[in-house]
């Protein structure tokens, strides 16, 4: 809990110089979803953004929160290891077009222009995870490798 503490007071006064935020935002959809196609980006997206919306929390608290999206689970999350987790290089012309659509994805939610496609909040790979929530996730559908579905809480 101490290093996401100090990662919000390092990234407010980063916020402020250009679309860290978003860069964030599309390394999280680019880790979780990229397998799974657009459709899974958009449902995830969806995810991150449903929980914004029905929360008091930035977008970064929504995404960096511990044990929330796993893509950030057991990293150190400062101002200036956050670099080290971001897309750089990419050889692969499938990777640079979805990097890309995750991109444009990321920088609708954070303008507040992206349309949620579901009314998902929670998702989860089968393959490496039951969780124990996920008995109580309502409206359950399969997209690329994961389970989406809807949990009714608080974020």
């Amino acid at each position: 809990m101490k290093i996401f503490l100090l990662f919000l007071s390092l990234s407010l006064s980063y916020h402020v110089f250009g679309s860290y935020d978003s860069d964030v935002i599309a390394e999280t959809l680019w880790r979780e979803a990229r397998g799974g196609g657009k459709e899974c980006v958009d449902n995830v997206a969806s995810v991150i953004y449903n929980r914004w919306i029905s929360s008091n929390r930035t977008i970064l608290e929504i995404v960096l929160y511990p044990k929330q999206f796993s893509c950030w689970n057991n990293k150190v999350i400062t101002k200036r290891t956050i670099k080290q987790y971001l897309i750089k290089d990419l050889t692969n012309e499938k990777d640079k077009l979805m990097w890309e659509y995750c991109k444009s994805v990321a920088t609708s939610i954070d303008s507040k222009t992206f349309k949620s496609v579901s009314i998902h909040n929670h998702y989860y790979n089968p393959n490496l995870v039951i969780p124990k929530w996920s008995h109580k996730l309502l409206n359950k559908e399969l997209i690329g490798n994961l389970i989406f579905g809807y949990v009714n809480m608080r974020f």
